[in-house]
């Protein structure tokens, strides 16, 4: 097979274009296409190498050329847009298709491309019955997850969503009991507790209590501790006793828990100073050598957003950007606090500088860009305007959707409701690539959120 670099750099030059006007065509940043070029990149999916095609204008056998070169079927022998073959049952559709095509029967095979048209399509519209009998299923699950993985992970999109009603919460504690729910789940419902609080306060502290000593040293540590601790501020408004104790060091709590515990403590108005004092106390006794100085560092931090000194915490966090990696953490749950003021567009700036890439890959530390999601509801919001901000929003959620770790992706699966409902074009097309993700939790969430937007149409 030919390299695809190469391929497309001939076909490029071939069309008399320079990198930088297929680039502007695609919308597109040059260095992208110049990564695909030298092969520090592979183009992500079979939309991407449509989309250079049309850029460059190439015919339909110089499509083909490329298309083979990135390792996908020919656009000349199954004309389906989008085609991704990471699903199970449009791999098993594929396969039936070349089979059929290669005995001899084209009208049973254009069948069957149709009928993987509809699944491209299908969460999009309403299945018909004409369309019953082509779709083997009509939502591909994932393979690994189990039964009751599938129905929490259900109930937890209806939570979410607004959709639950309080009765179900027992459906967590049980599950949460059983000890077989894996990390997602588990950060998931933690996630959720803003919205369980509001259906039932009480069942919604005893569960948080519980995921607040979740700890797993072997794979997730304490992400899921965080995440209770990060959802204290809205706990704190029906039981503000209850709440701070869920903000008391634990053993074995990290440094990113003190994160959320010193950001906690900032937000909630009226909170006893001397109690307030007394956590963060305890946590700068767990400060590692490394560490020393993030309290004061990050608590002046929030000061300075909170005084509206708006360029001088951009100053700070630009300089923070060269010390340990956990005051760039800091730097990055910072700058979503940015994103409804006059220096949005550079808060943005920033947060797609620490997003960088090198070599192909982002170049920052994943526990840096994971508290980036936190800013997703922000930039759903920019999109609704015309300036640098609204445009640099949806570069960021780009590199969300395409990053490497799935919690970025999840986040986006989780947001696509909102993103369709404000901007259609754009949440249409990040559905088209998380529709075929990797990850089994983004795959179910957007066929989900596709499903029920065809229902209710």
């Amino acid at each position: 097979m030919a390299d695809f670099g190469v391929v497309l750099r001939r076909l490029r030059e071939q069309a008399g274009l320079k990198q930088k006007e297929v680039a502007a065509r695609m919308g597109v940043p040059q260095p992208a296409l110049s990564r695909l070029e030298t092969g520090n990149q592979s183009p992500r999916d079979r939309k991407s190498v449509l989309d250079l095609a049309a850029a460059m204008d190439l015919a339909p056998a110089q499509t083909d050329e490329l298309l083979e070169a990135a390792g996908f079927q020919p656009q000349s022998l199954f004309d389906i847009p989008g085609l991704d073959l990471r699903d199970d049952n449009l791999r098993a559709l594929f396969h039936e298709v070349v089979a059929v095509h290669s005995q001899g029967d084209p009208a049973w095979a254009a069948g069957l491309v149709e009928a993987m048209r509809i699944m491209l399509k299908g969460a999009r519209f309403v299945k018909t019955e004409a369309v019953t009998g082509l779709l083997p299923a009509p939502l591909p699950e994932p393979m690994h997850l189990t039964a009751e993985e599938k129905e929490i992970d259900t109930l937890l999109s209806a939570i979410l969503a607004g959709e639950a009603e309080a009765g179900e919460i027992g459906h967590l504690f049980h599950a949460l009991e059983s000890g077989r729910l894996p990390w997602e789940l588990r950060r998931r419902m933690a996630e959720a507790l803003p919205t369980l609080v509001e259906l039932d306060a009480d069942a919604t502290f005893q569960l948080a209590t519980q995921l607040r000593d979740d700890y797993d040293p072997l794979r997730w540590h304490t992400d899921v501790r965080r995440r209770v601790v990060e959802a204290v501020p809205a706990l704190q408004t029906h039981d503000a006793g209850r709440a701070l104790v869920l903000l008391k060091p634990r053993p074995q709590d990290q440094v990113y828990v003190h994160i959320a515990i010193v950001e906690a403590l900032h937000d909630i108005k009226g909170i006893d100073p001397v109690r307030a004092e007394g956590i963060r106390h305890a946590l700068t006794e767990r400060e590692q050598p490394e560490h020393v100085g993030m309290i004061e560092f990050l608590t002046g931090l929030l000061d300075q957003i909170d005084e509206a000194n708006f360029n001088s915490a951009l100053h700070v966090m630009w300089a923070a950007c060269t010390r340990h990696r956990i005051f760039r953490t800091c730097v990055m749950r910072s700058l979503s606090r940015l994103l409804d003021t006059p220096v949005a567009a550079d808060a943005l700036w920033l947060m797609l500088h620490l997003y960088r890439r090198a070599e192909g890959r982002i170049a920052e530390h994943r526990n840096v860009r994971r508290p980036a999601v936190i800013a997703l509801p922000k930039l759903i919001a920019l999109l609704d305007g015309s300036g640098e901000a609204s445009i640099l929003a949806r570069m960021m959620i780009w590199e969300f959707a395409q990053d490497e770790e799935p919690i970025a992706r999840r986040a986006v699966a989780d947001e696509l409701p909102t993103l369709l409902a404000a901007r259609r074009a754009f949440g249409d097309q990040l559905a088209e690539d998380l529709l075929m993700d990797s990850d089994p939790y983004v795959r179910r969430r957007v066929w989900g959120v596709r499903a029920r937007m065809g229902s209710e149409a």
